[in-house]
């Protein structure tokens, strides 16, 4: 006779999860840790909850990641360690719920988001460090071979093609419009992953062209990630450094008005802090770009 699962289904329907959403999650999971495709459908996960199957250590783990729990508050087994036992706090949980979003965020981008996908898991690991949830789930993090997926496992993104850089560009558009309705948190994780593969497009040496359209992008991206880290994520020194890549990216590219948007950005970050004078020399530096290269969409 069965004895049931309740703890696993208590958790999926504490977030408002059906089982084919569990499913879907666990599959890119799956796919953004390991490269694997799994066969994970709601009539499993049905399953698992019931208690009429086990599911395999492989599951166990996507599990556990997933929710922010050890097997033993899944109810899917001991504690592998006692680090992890009990139950998670909303904070806790909340990260996870990021993750998990931003995730769902990838499969919207379709074709283009492929592109993102070797830097994505990287950048949860990132983020998962710099947290003080982190401290309370490295157990669960070791034990799911979390923390040993460093930098020397994520494959570089290669050399860039105009194709490539097609699809980057519409990356950029789709974060602009994305930027309005979805969660700070959830839209950062896909910005900075796209940072992180232009990087690596970078480092070959693609031809002048390629490389100018390479920079103006990144240029465009690392400026909403400087409004995303600023302005909503609370963050000023992380907002520095976006906006300085931008910068720099902007002036690698000869684009003036993008350098202008930078340095314009810039100037919010002393102001915040009633430094109104360096503000104002931000701001100077942003009107001398424009004096250069006038153009009525940056005149104010």
């Amino acid at each position: 006779m069965s004895t049931g699962r309740p703890q696993l289904r208590a958790l999926r329907e504490e977030r408002g999860w059906t089982q084919q959403e569990v499913a879907d999650q666990i599959s890119r999971l799956a796919w953004l840790r390991r490269r694997e495709h799994v066969g994970v459908n709601a009539d499993m996960v049905a399953k698992w909850e019931r208690g009429e199957k086990r599911p395999s250590p492989r599951y166990r783990e996507l599990l556990s990641l997933l929710f922010g729990a050890d097997t033993q508050t899944l109810g899917l087994g001991p504690a592998a360690h006692p680090a992890t036992e009990g139950r998670p706090e909303a904070q806790d949980s909340s990260l996870i719920a990021m993750l998990g979003g931003a995730a769902s965020l990838l499969d919207q981008f379709g074709a283009a988001g492929a592109i993102l996908q070797p830097r994505m898991f990287g950048v949860w690991k990132d983020e998962l460090m710099q947290r003080r949830a982190m401290l309370k789930i490295i157990g669960l993090a070791t034990t799911a071979g979390f923390a040993s997926f460093g930098d020397g496992d994520v494959p570089r993104a290669g050399k860039p093609t105009p194709e490539t850089v097609r699809d980057l560009d519409e990356l950029a558009d789709r974060y602009q419009v994305l930027y309005h309705s979805t969660a700070p948190t959830v839209l950062m994780t896909p910005v900075a992953a796209h940072l992180e593969t232009l990087r690596d497009l970078l480092r070959p040496g693609p031809d002048q062209h390629l490389r100018r359209k390479l920079f103006v992008n990144r240029a465009r991206v690392a400026t909403l990630a400087g409004r995303l880290a600023f302005f909503d994520l609370r963050d000023p020194l992380a907002a520095r450094g976006y906006y300085n890549l931008a910068l720099e990216s902007a002036r690698e590219a000869g684009d003036h008005l993008q350098a202008a948007a930078a340095l314009a950005h810039l100037a919010f970050i002393p102001a915040a802090d009633y430094g109104f004078g360096a503000a104002l020399d931000y701001l100077r530096a942003a009107a001398r770009h424009v004096a250069k290269h006038p153009d009525h969409r940056v005149a104010s």
